[in-house]
């Protein structure tokens, strides 16, 4: 199932998709693992409705979630290049920093990312 965005009522489709899917575990309890997003909060309700038990992840749990890693390794390039410049940039200088951290950074995401697929499905 694709959904067009993260919304909360996308979210609710979700979740009942994932229990009418779960054919021979239609009525066991089962563990969901979610972030601390607001609209997981905002489902609480219908998660526990639907027979599905909701373990969220740390706060901050980079280990756990790879977009993480990307995230902050983002932050701390785009912190250096904005020190390095004084702190002056034009919105055009800015997205040049942008575009040069993620070209920077995607090389090692797609090492990461064909890592943790390989790790996950390629026993």
């Amino acid at each position: 199932m694709l959904a067009p965005s993260g919304t909360t009522q996308t979210f609710a489709l979700f979740l009942k998709h994932l229990r009418h899917r779960s054919g021979a575990f239609a009525n066991h309890r089962i563990y969901l693992v979610i972030d601390n997003l607001n609209i997981h909060y905002a489902n609480l309700e219908l998660i526990e409705s639907l027979n599905f038990v909701p373990l969220f992840q740390p706060a901050y749990s980079p280990s756990f979630n790879s977009i993480e890693t990307l995230w902050g390794m983002l932050k701390r390039k785009v912190r250096i290049r904005l020190l390095e410049s004084n702190h002056d940039l034009s919105d055009k200088q800015f997205q040049n920093v942008l575009d040069t951290v993620c070209k920077e950074i995607t090389p090692f995401m797609q090492r990461k990312g064909a890592a943790t697929f390989n790790r996950k499905y390629m026993h």
